[in-house]
């Protein structure tokens, strides 16, 4: 048995094709969001030579991680999973991270039974959305135009700097001339992401996400919009149910603390 920690793959292909044979949905390589880069995110495990077990982390904020992971279905039940989180969170505690959030698919049982090996809990649960069929649009709402962001748009909105990278570019919302709010677009072949989406608060109720919504939409045409929202979001769920989203996959969260891991 090898692991490898590492900053970037050390064979691509075979993850895809382990991600692939996993039925994973949700694997990203891109790094360019990840707050530190001291701390490795990509995490290997070999046996004979072949990758049989993977795991990443997404670190967008100080503070927490979010790992996903996926084992060969020939593999499982052998401790590989344990292993890659050990070496990650062992990883991620000397960077200075203090908690570990699991990201399991909804229907995946077998994932769900690798959790509870460590001392994590039940945080949230998700619905990735994919638009169905687009609504036709309610009249009298406010006009809503993208601009691509700019350090100084994306300023009069956010505290934090901006972030862009060539596969997420963030766009402002405009009404009459003023920022009002910000969204992402991450194409994903026919699909399309829509993600960090924000109506300023000063400004909320008043229309303005639902304008936002429909301008994106049309940005993305061809492609399909897919987003994420909290099951318990109910105005949110509401408003993109209305839009013609439906409810694809679901996927939960888990938070473990990994100082009380490193204890165990």
């Amino acid at each position: 048995m090898e692991i490898k920690v590492l900053f970037s793959p050390s064979d691509e292909v075979q993850a895809v094709q382990l991600q692939k044979k996993c039925d994973v949905k949700d694997l990203s390589m891109d790094t360019s969001l990840n707050c530190s880069k001291d701390l490795p995110p990509f995490y290997e495990c070999y046996e004979n030579g072949k990758l049989v077990s993977f795991l990443t982390l997404f670190f967008p904020h100080e503070g927490e991680v979010e790992a996903t992971a996926f084992t060969d279905p020939a593999f499982r039940g052998q401790g590989f999973f344990g292993l890659l989180v050990k070496k990650a969170a062992e990883q991620s505690l000397r960077c200075g991270f203090q908690k570990m959030i699991f990201a399991i698919e909804g229907e995946s049982e077998s994932g769900k039974a690798a959790v509870k090996h460590f001392p994590a809990s039940y945080s949230f649960s998700e619905y990735a959305m994919k638009l169905d069929s687009v609504n036709a649009p309610v009249s009298r709402l406010p006009r809503i135009t993208l601009e691509k962001a700019t350090e100084e748009l994306y300023a009069q909105l956010e505290s934090e700097p901006l972030i862009q990278t060539p596969q997420r570019i963030m766009y402002i919302a405009m009404e009459n001339g003023r920022p009002v709010g910000h969204a992402a677009l991450c194409p994903d072949g026919d699909d399309i992401w829509i993600y960090h989406l924000c109506i300023a608060s000063p400004l909320r109720g008043k229309g303005l996400g639902e304008s936002l919504m429909r301008a994106l939409i049309e940005e993305a045409h061809p492609r399909k919009p897919i987003l994420e929202v909290d099951t318990n979001n109910i105005p949110a769920l509401s408003l993109y149910m209305k839009l013609g989203f439906k409810p694809v996959s679901t996927m939960d969260y888990f938070s473990m603390d990994l100082r009380a891991f490193k204890e165990c």
